[in-house]
């Protein structure tokens, strides 16, 4: 795996804050409520990378699996929407990649963005669709994720929950950082 020197929140700030979009992919409640001390490093984690984006006036999109046509089924952690603008869109996919049957291309591309920062659930399906696309089964369509789509992807493992490591780090257009902050 070849990771690109440096912290992700650093290269952030090298991007006029407007050009990005951070995704909050597929990240739910937990089954039961957790007491804060025992809030996983996942969370911890990620809760610095939005505090931090929003500090410097990224803009911010949740993405939300709807199962079985049930929407609102997987909702963003508290925790997450708590460092996040209320008015923060919301884009309710049926499928593993945010971009297929949904507004994101058209909504990134009308406020501008550029680049994107991926965090959340399962990085090596919904996100790992969302950011470079693909195909889930070889009998289903390909469909471009952000890169595919024009958007230059920046994310860091601390950010991102999953078994292994992102088979997909080393795709054109991705920067996968060292550290985080």
């Amino acid at each position: 795996m070849t990771l690109k020197a440096g912290s992700l929140c650093g290269a952030m700030q090298s991007i006029a804050p407007k050009k990005i979009a951070v995704l909050i992919i597929d990240q739910p409640e937990p089954p039961k409520p957790v007491p804060d001390e025992q809030v996983p490093d996942l969370v911890r984690y990620q809760q610095q990378l939005l505090a931090f984006a929003n500090s410097i006036g990224c803009r911010f999109w949740r993405i939300e699996l709807s199962q079985h046509g049930i929407v609102g089924k997987s909702p963003t952690a508290t925790r997450l929407k708590g460092l996040i603008p209320p008015s923060t869109p919301v884009i309710t996919k049926q499928r593993f990649n945010a971009f297929e049957g949904t507004t994101l291309k058209a909504d990134l591309a009308t406020a501008g963005v550029t680049h994107v920062v991926v965090l959340g659930h399962m990085m090596n399906c919904c996100v790992k669709y969302t950011a470079i696309g693909g195909a889930y089964r070889k009998t289903d369509p390909f469909v471009h994720g952000a890169t595919g789509n024009g958007f230059k992807v920046m994310t860091q493992r601390k950010v991102l929950s999953g078994v292994g490591d992102a088979d997909w780090v080393n795709e054109q257009d991705v920067s996968f950082y060292t550290s985080l902050g």
